[in-house]
């Protein structure tokens, strides 16, 4: 019986394992780095979701709102015209005069 032959199988099964698990590694290696870009670009979509979601009515209510309602501020003269340029389109419109 020649001893040796044990360890030579011993060291091929080692470096065999060595190698599958090099291969697992690699792979795994590869799936963290798809699963990392995959959390990154969810954090910059929510980041534009919520700008969206917060910029969007702030938008509205300034731009739009604000300076629909800046008609009707100023001095009670202006208040007064205003309205009453509204309550003539409004006839117009509904075709009464």
């Amino acid at each position: 019986m020649n001893p040796e032959l044990p360890e030579k199988q011993e060291a091929e099964t080692i470096l065999e394992l060595t190698k599958a698990n090099h291969e697992l590694l690699v792979a795994n290696h590869e799936l963290l780095q798809k699963i990392d870009r995959r959390e990154i670009r969810q954090f910059w979509f929510k980041i534009a979701w919520y700008v969206v979601l917060l910029g969007l009515p702030l938008f509205a209510y300034y731009y739009l709102y604000n300076a629909f309602m800046s008609n009707f501020g100023g001095t009670e003269t202006q208040s007064t015209s205003n309205y009453e340029l509204l309550q003539e389109a409004l006839k117009i419109y509904q075709g009464q005069q």
